[in-house]
């Protein structure tokens, strides 16, 4: 070990002897600007590492190896990008591998799969969330892709947004079944590779939007009165906590916030009206960053949906949802507080807790797999997925709009009508719609 140039030690307050490395101190040296930067990303740093890179060169140079001194340390433990499991601990009906170790899995996934769905190989990429690894029943691997060796019956994807389409493609050309968070893809060339290996292989893709799975929506039903094919207008108020600088829901490989988080609620419009095709869809970005969005499909369904992360942070992520049909409106507050009324009377009030929903969720989806039943139609995966990816590519012309002020108005006002591919080359409109037919 080596003792740093005296210029780049900074004292460390209420400890003797004790320093932290200061910020590069030459002009136009920013370790902000790389500072959590990944792979994974999608971005790339090009020149902006090489000042960065030059003047860590530099540093490493005027270090004085004269006193340097061995740490007493422990021998290191073996280098492996997979533990073994041991032996003997086959079980379950049909074998499971996991794609992503993050809380949502720790909390979510693994306390509610059916045991008979045996997870033998958990794929996690950051050793800290994996943590000691002792001799168990389950392998686990650092690899983020599926290794060629290895074939499952079943594969839970949670890792990163833009790892789950070609994961799941990959279990569903092997034969097995791909249950897949959120979102399904975040490329239009994703979706044609997903939808390619679901017309080859149907009826093995379970999408988890875990709003389909609510009790309350059952209530929202019988209360709605529904008859086939009777629309269902949809009213809905995200607020979002904002993230981080390069927080990986921010990375361009994960999109906007339309397909990392959005999807969830243009889904569950389509669920609640039968997938019924999208015939008009218009984005809007609001000055203070707030996205605007607003859909109609082929039975007359409308959709709103305001999308912002302006607000109190106190309790995370809230929603406020209505559904309105014939003379009746449903209102459900952050998946958990329920309220139907009609012309008269209030119908009926209900609470559950939120959570109930994504053990419902995968409960749901085990039973299906282990009774070799069928999954989503692919005609829900296309529908929704393409909608999410539609309104996706009017972001950039609706955000750079926003940012310059620049809204586009016809004279007399009204909204501006234009072709998203259009609308996407020249940048001008802040208020971006298409029509289908």
């Amino acid at each position: 070990m080596a003792r740093a140039p005296r210029e780049l030690l900074l004292p460390y307050a209420g400890s003797d002897g004790v320093f932290l490395y200061t910020r590069p101190p030459e002009a136009g040296v920013d370790p902000s600007d790389i500072a959590g930067w990944s792979p994974f990303s999608g971005e790339v740093l090009g020149d902006r590492a090489a000042p960065l890179l030059e003047w860590a060169r530099g540093a490493l140079a005027r270090l004085d190896p004269t006193a340097m001194r061995k740490l007493p340390l422990p021998e290191p433990s073996p280098v492996a990008e997979r533990s073994p499991r041991a032996p003997g601990t086959e079980r379950g009906a049909k074998s499971a591998v996991l794609f992503g170790l993050g809380h949502y899995a720790k909390t979510n996934i693994l306390p509610n799969i059916d045991p008979r769905l045996h997870v033998r190989a958990i794929h996690e990429i950051d050793p800290t969330q994996i943590g000691p690894v002792q001799p168990a029943d389950v392998a686990y691997d650092t690899s983020g892709s599926p290794r060629p060796e290895q074939d499952y019956d079943v594969y839970f994807i949670a890792g990163y947004h833009a790892t789950h389409a070609p994961i799941a493609a990959h279990a569903l050309r092997r034969g097995g079944f791909a249950v897949v968070e959120k979102p399904l893809v975040t490329t239009r060339a994703q979706l044609d590779e997903l939808l390619d290996a679901c017309r080859a292989h149907p009826g093995r893709l379970f999408a988890c939007f875990h709003m389909r799975y609510s009790a309350l929506w059952d209530l929202a039903r019988e209360d709605l009165k529904l008859s086939p094919g009777q629309p269902v207008h949809y009213s809905c108020i995200v607020y979002e906590v904002p993230l981080v600088r390069r927080h990986w829901y921010e990375w361009p490989s994960s999109r906007s916030r339309i397909v990392s988080n959005g999807c969830h609620w243009l889904d569950h419009f389509l669920f609640m009206n039968g997938f019924s095709a999208p015939v008009r869809r218009h984005l809007f970005r609001g000055a203070n960053g707030d996205f605007h969005v607003s859909v109609q499909l082929e039975n007359g369904a409308v959709f709103s949906m305001v999308l912002t992360d302006v607000g109190s942070r106190r309790i995370g992520v809230q929603d406020h949802i209505e559904l309105r049909a014939g003379g009746t409106t449903v209102r459900v507050d952050n998946a958990s507080r329920y309220v139907a009324e009609d012309d008269h009377r209030v119908l009926r009030v209900a609470r559950i807790n939120k959570t109930e929903s994504y053990e419902r969720m995968y409960r749901s989806i085990s039973e299906k797999i282990l009774r070799d039943e069928p999954a989503d139609p692919i005609a829900w995966i296309e529908r929704s997925t393409s909608l999410m990816l539609d309104l996706e590519e009017m972001v950039a012309p609706a955000t750079a709009a926003a940012a310059s002020g620049a809204a586009s108005r016809p004279a007399g006002g009204g909204l501006v009508h234009r072709d998203a591919e259009d609308a996407a080359a020249n940048g001008r409109a802040a208020n971006i719609e298409r029509s289908d037919g």
